[in-house]
């Protein structure tokens, strides 16, 4: 049981919980006579008791002789450590007295004898020791050779006072924090009042040092006092002075790092909760980034898209070993995490950095695009083995395995068919990835690019659908023909198409996660789709090919190869032209909210105003009918990472908001989330007064209302099985349409 709040108790109290203790009192009062007494009839059972704060040990004697507690540990509030816990009651069990623990080096020396078997016991009777049993602040965590005498807590502050050092300047100031804290001052007392001044320097691992304060001592003063602006997370301490000033102790006033607490180092952090690729991505980049900087690795894997049939994300205890876990799994939280960014060039800078955080965090494809290679050289080796050093679970890592086995065509080719949530998926309605995916007909030319260079082509990607296109008409390998059919898992089918990638001589594909994994881990560039055709030629042999098969491709495949064709010569595109193509992918996908805004948007540009309100008011009187609802403004103010999903057509739309009652409609849902809302108000309400008489009048509904409840999207509008549903629908469409005569093909008309 235990009386009182302090929180030095509760943590000895924890330690106690391996040992199994009868029963534990606890007496907080300096009047601590009656305490032990009362405490004889409040807990009749216990068999120890522990006394805090400290006090004089003579004053309670008398009480303590007269006690019946078996072991009474007195004055712990300066050293609530397990394995302090554990000596005292070692010494109790030799001599089974009364053990008064007082600070002093004499404690040091005791605990540092017992030290070894201790650990060994612990780590016998609790496997979890290591991990959990390292309190914050515990005596034997803080460690400085023969300088350190004590570690005690003084409310949320840990101290660390040394003895004399003598001349600093001859390197003797070193303080080893043990692991990572969150320091905020440095104290330095001496004996003599002579002036000087002393450099605080802290580093990561001991080797590389940053100067984050200067304490000037003053004749008159005999405490000196270094306070930073901002609190520094560090392991190692040290002072630094040309002119050997004298010191008589130190103390560093510290918060463990909350989320670290057991850190031996800074972390080099793996925290991305995409797709699979860009998880694969972040882990290897920092699993490397720790290597160079001596950081220790750790990654998050969240259960986002775990149930998404589009993404191949298992979850961690599916994908990985239970060993992986324990030693590097940690929670997917950014606090005191830093992200590599364009300034963070070289070793001196990412150091100044760490100095605010307790990590690095690298988000990109490589850290090529941040790191200076002078001051690492190792950035031009692949990752092959920081891949295989990912532990992986048994059935993931037989994927991998079966994968490294097959026997491939030398000089073969693979070309990834990015698809999923880019082409049949949510993001089809959002113009900011169109970078990762290639439309079908781009790729039949660049298979037929590679044939004529004498290549076997292997063909990597999601959708059964357009493998088999390709293999039965461009005569390529499909990744599928290759894998195990006994393979139920997606993480297994995604680890096996990566590692047979890896192997390929020549990769082509565009900017999608999985296809540049496949490259760092490889160290072979991958061809991009815009390095075999201009955007000219890209767009002519879309519409080409789908003059001649659109009806042979799925209609979303289509819609998306349509979407291309604008998309990629949009700029010299004007409105009517921009509008034939957007009409031919909307009629192949007309759920899609994405084609109509982009559609209006072009004639906006070209200051056809009466041309895009018409469009955008055609879609919103068409979404009202179907289901009461304008989620037109839904797609409008969906916002990824705090940014704009189709910022090129916002910029059009705010062109023309002058002139526009629909353009002010739309822009009101997207100042809504910003958030402005008295912008937004003002929007909303000048719209709809006009468009409720004119364009939309025929509409039952509330405008301003209609923005204002509307639902902001911030992730997936819809939900899996809804997007399921809608796929489901168009692939039925498209199956007995090409099961009926064949129609005249619709492409013929743009």
């Amino acid at each position: 049981m235990q009386v009182g709040r302090r929180r030095a108790l509760r943590e000895t109290l924890a330690a106690l919980r391996p040992l199994e203790p009868t029963s534990v009192a606890v007496v907080t009062s300096r009047s601590r006579g009656p305490w032990i007494r009362r405490a004889h009839r409040w807990f009749p059972e216990a068999s120890i008791l522990v006394l805090s704060p400290a006090g004089r040990a003579s004053a309670a004697r008398p009480a303590l002789q007269n006690s019946k507690f078996d072991v009474v540990i007195d004055d712990v509030a300066f050293a609530p450590s397990a394995k302090t816990i554990w000596w005292m009651l070692r010494q109790v069990e030799e001599h089974g007295a009364y053990v008064s623990l007082e600070r002093g080096s004499n404690l040091v020396d005791r605990l540092a004898e017992v030290q070894a078997p201790v650990d060994a016991n612990m780590r016998e009777t609790d496997p979890s020791w290591a991990r959990t049993a390292q309190l914050r602040g515990a005596l034997g965590e803080v460690t400085s050779g023969k300088h350190i005498t004590v570690a005690r807590r003084r409310g949320r502050r840990y101290l660390v006072d040394l003895a004399a050092f003598g001349d600093v300047s001859q390197d003797r100031s070193l303080i080893d924090l043990g692991y990572v804290h969150s320091i905020d001052s440095v104290w330095v007392r001496r004996q003599a009042t002579t002036p000087g001044v002393l450099t605080v320097q802290v580093s990561n691992e001991g080797t590389r040092w940053i100067d984050v304060a200067k304490i000037k001592l003053t004749g008159a003063r005999h405490v000196g006092v270094g306070r930073f602006a901002r609190q520094v997370w560090t392991r190692h301490v040290r002072l630094v002075s040309p002119d050997g000033v004298e010191i008589r102790d130190v103390e560093v006033r510290a918060l463990p790092a909350e989320s670290s607490s057991t850190l031996r180092h800074k972390l080099a952090v793996s925290q991305r909760t995409d797709g699979f690729g860009e998880r694969l991505n972040a882990m290897v980049a920092a699993i490397r980034l720790a290597r160079l900087m001596g950081l220790t690795f750790q990654y998050s894997w969240t259960n986002r898209y775990v149930d998404d049939a589009l993404h191949a994300i298992e979850p961690a205890a599916n994908m990985f070993t239970q060993e992986f876990r324990d030693t590097y799994e940690g929670e997917n939280d950014s606090t005191n995490i830093i992200t590599l960014g364009p300034d963070d060039q070289t070793l001196e800078e990412l150091d100044r950095r760490l100095v605010r955080a307790i990590g690095l965090s690298c988000k990109s494809h490589g850290l090529d695009r941040h790191l200076s290679s002078t001051d690492f050289p190792e950035l031009a080796e692949n990752y092959s083995r920081e891949f295989s050093e990912i532990g992986f679970s048994a059935q993931r890592q037989a994927a991998v395995d079966a994968a490294r086995e097959l026997d491939l065509d030398d000089g073969m080719a693979a070309i990834h068919l990015r698809g999923g949530d880019l082409i049949v998926g949510f993001f089809r309605e959002s113009s900011r990835f169109m970078s990762k995916a290639m439309a079908l007909p781009v790729a039949r030319a660049a298979v037929r690019h590679l044939h004529a260079e004498g290549r076997t082509v292997l063909a990597v990607g999601q959708e059964q659908d357009v493998l088999d296109e390709l293999r039965d008409t461009e005569g390529v390998m499909s990744i599928n023909d290759l894998a195990q059919p006994t393979w139920t898992s997606r993480a297994d089918k995604a680890l096996f198409d990566l590692t047979v990638m890896t192997r390929a001589d020549l990769m082509v594909a565009a900017t999608s996660g999985f296809a540049q994994q496949a490259s760092k881990i490889s160290g072979r560039a991958v061809v991009n789709p815009n390095d075999l055709f201009s955007a000219e030629q890209q767009h002519r042999l879309i519409i080409d090919d789908l003059t001649l098969n659109e009806s042979r491709y799925h209609p979303l495949q289509s819609a998306y190869a349509w979407w291309s064709a604008y998309h990629v010569v949009r700029h010299s595109l004007d409105a009517a032209e921009a509008s034939r193509l957007l009409s031919a992918a909307g009629r192949l996908d007309p759920q899609n909210r994405l084609y109509p805004i982009v559609e209006a948007s072009w004639f906006y540009r070209d200051g056809l105003v009466d041309q895009g309100d018409a469009v955008i008011a055609d879609r919103l009187r068409a979404e009202w009918r179907l289901d009461r609802r304008l989620s037109l403004l839904d797609l409008f103010a969906y916002r990824r990472d705090k940014e704009s999903m189709i910022p090129e057509q916002i910029a059009l739309f705010e062109q023309v908001a002058d002139h526009s009652a629909i353009a002010r409609l739309m822009l009101a849902s997207w100042a809504r989330v910003q958030p402005d809302i008295g912008r937004a108000h003002q929007l909303a309400t000048a719209a709809a007064a006009e468009l409720s008489s004119g364009l939309l009048a025929d509409l039952d509904v509330d405008l301003v209302d209609a923005v204002f409840t509307s639902t902001p999207i911030q992730d997936h509008p819809f939900k899996l099985e809804e997007q399921t549903q809608q796929i489901a629908d168009a692939t039925a469409a498209w199956e007995a349409a090409t099961s009926a005569a064949e129609p005249d093909s619709p492409a013929s008309q743009v």
